[in-house]
């Protein structure tokens, strides 16, 4: 796989990932707080250099559906 030429399979995940996590997101929103208790924490996990080379689309999603709910406001 190159990035400008990701295979079928990496699509495929990448639009489970993203649907599961906004079924996820809709389902909780109600019971979430506007800011979570670890809003800071979860925000500095994104404060680094970027990498010279990127790990795929299936692994950026992944440590982004891990944190981005609890560095994002809850709207």
């Amino acid at each position: 796989m190159t990035h400008l030429n990701p295979e079928r399979n990496e699509i495929e995940a990448v639009i489970r990932m993203v649907s599961e996590a906004a079924r996820e997101y809709i389902d909780t929103v109600d019971q979430r707080p506007v800011i979570s208790q670890r809003a800071g924490e979860a925000t500095a996990s994104f404060q680094r250099p970027l990498p010279e080379t990127g790990d795929g689309a299936v692994a950026t999603l992944q440590e982004l559906i891990k944190e981005a709910p609890d560095a994002a406001a809850t709207t």
